[in-house]
């Protein structure tokens, strides 16, 4: 009898199981979408927004409703594009055995991007339907179709990314500030210098958001959905072409080299830890370039994409005059997210991929708070060199009243957000987790809830409780209004961080005290 050939339905249904028994798979693929929606709908204050589509309609309809629909794909396409990353990364060893079973490249490659494809849909049609709860689209197939467009272009996206350049740092910026200009910025009616550039008719996510805004407050005719999906579907195949290629980079392996120091007495072991941490870094050079690029990238598409006019800022009841423009407001806004994100990133996967060092560093003498505390020192210098470049190109469309304390607001928020990146690696058992965790908790927070233009909850009580608060009244006292009013938030600031660093400590012994004990019970178990 001839033997069977491996098929691709086999490995397919092989990493679906696989998937699917990772708790953190439930918890990116169904729950962060879920939440990203409700909190687009809980904060979004509504205000007229008139913006065209493809074809030349021009309509207006609430803010609320725009960002409704349009955070659903955003939502959507980040956890394609991350999870297809993440997935695709860590199954590149598996891949290697099922080639050397006698598995092809082509079978790998399409099962396991099957595989991928069920679950994100699962996760499509849970954030769908929790769209459409808030808001109900006129055409609800055309909807569907934009989500599931959505769906295969950023999973193949980030199928692709993982199987050409499978590093973690760099993979993960490159998904976030690609989906973030993409369905934000330059395909999105926000992006009023640059949206319906004939230029982003190649963009990824340029038909699906045409399709999702049409088919939710226009409708469509059989024929120009046919005709907009097949040019969704025809960029998606080519992703999937350009995907069975051979790999651009191969047997690359994610880790990051950590060179164990000798045993010293006193300060300079710490000195020592603190030094080979900063040269696994600096040894990344598209991680470095990735670090001093992202931020600087964010700042320079939302001056190009901010709405036009002025707004009527208040802090504390006093008026800022003259009104501030929305650019400015943009500038400042995401000068501070894109800060967070790079700072809480850079610290989760250091700290993260650090871990299994720690048993043998407790091993051979180093005490736990010098450990804790070289993470800390690693995180400062990249604090201020991003600071710093970011300072310089927000100068370009923001004159703050004081210099020294806009810079200020945003070398604090490094550091806040690496401390904060810090203590969620060291409660996360899970990479993906830890690493959606931090991307909701930077985004959500300055990005949306203190957001004095979009945000209906902007003033409220509560929010002084987040971490993302006083850094941005801190940054826009510095710009907006005469005198040191901004000094008065660098105390509350201090005293978060304070709070936030003795958390880290207190994670950073109990996780220590888990490791070593792992590490102990491997060691009984084996002799």
């Amino acid at each position: 009898m001839k033997r069977q050939k491996p098929g691709m339905f086999t490995v397919a249904w092989a990493t679906f199981y696989s998937i699917i028994r990772r708790r953190s798979v439930f918890f990116s693929s169904f729950i962060l979408p879920i939440i990203f929606i409700w909190v687009v709908w809980w904060i979004t204050t509504e205000m007229p927004m008139t913006f065209k589509l493809y074809g030349g309609e021009v309509i207006t309809e609430s803010t609320l409703d725009v960002h409704i629909v349009t955070g659903a794909l955003n939502a959507i396409a980040l956890t394609a594009g991350l999870f297809g990353f993440l997935i695709t990364f860590e199954n590149r060893k598996i891949a290697t055995r099922l080639r050397v079973a006698g598995f092809s490249r082509l079978t790998i490659s399409l099962g396991a991007f099957t595989a991928l494809t069920l679950v994100l849909l699962l996760s499509a049609l849970i954030a769908g339907t929790l769209s459409v709860y808030f808001y109900y689209p006129k055409d609800v197939v055309g909807f569907a179709v934009s989500l599931l467009l959505i769906t295969l272009i950023y999973g193949a996206i980030g199928h692709i990314l993982g199987t050409i350049y499978p590093r973690i740092l760099e993979g993960t910026l490159i998904i976030l500030l690609f989906s973030f200009i993409d369905l934000m910025l330059l395909t999105n009616p926000l992006g009023r210098t640059v949206y319906l550039k004939k230029w982003t008719y190649v963009i990824p996510g340029f038909w699906p958001i045409q399709i999702l805004l049409r088919s939710s407050f226009v409708g469509f005719s059989f024929l120009d959905l046919a005709w907009m999906s097949a040019l969704g579907l025809a960029y998606f195949s080519v992703l999937i072409l350009i995907a069975q290629s051979p790999p651009m980079i191969q047997n690359a392996v994610i880790y990051i080299k950590s060179k164990i120091p000798r045993k010293r007495i006193g300060i300079g072991s710490l000195g020592e830890i603190t030094l080979a941490s900063w040269k696994n870094i600096a040894r990344e050079r598209a991680a470095v370039a990735l670090i001093l690029f992202f931020p600087v990238l964010i700042v320079l598409v939302a001056a190009t994409t901010s709405p036009e006019g002025t707004y009527d800022l208040v802090i504390d009841g006093i008026l800022a005059e003259p009104s501030p423009t929305f650019e400015s407001i943009t500038v400042i806004l995401y000068s501070l997210t894109a800060i967070a994100f790079v700072s809480s990133i850079v610290s989760f996967l250091l700290s993260f991929q650090l871990k299994s060092l720690i048993p043998r560093m407790q091993v051979i003498g180093y005490p736990r708070w010098k450990l804790s505390l070289s993470y800390l020192l690693v995180t400062f210098p990249i604090s201020i060199i991003v600071a710093v470049i970011v300072t310089i190109i927000a100068f370009v469309w923001v004159d703050p009243t004081s210099k020294i304390g806009f810079f200020l607001s945003l070398f604090l928020a490094n550091v806040t957000s690496a401390i904060l990146g810090l203590i969620i690696a060291n409660l996360s058992k899970s990479k993906e987790i830890g690493l959606y965790t931090v991307l909701t908790i930077a985004f959500m927070d300055i990005g949306f809830l203190e957001n004095p233009v979009f945000s209906k909850r902007a003033d409220e009580a509560w929010l002084k409780y987040m971490p993302g608060n006083y850094l941005v009244r801190m940054a826009l006292r510095a710009t907006y209004f005469t005198g040191s009013d901004w000094a008065k938030d660098v105390g509350f600031i201090f005293v978060y961080q304070i709070v936030l660093i003795l958390i880290f400590f207190i994670t950073s012994n109990l996780n220590f005290s888990r490791l070593l004990a792992r590490k102990e019970g491997r060691i009984e178990s084996s002799s």
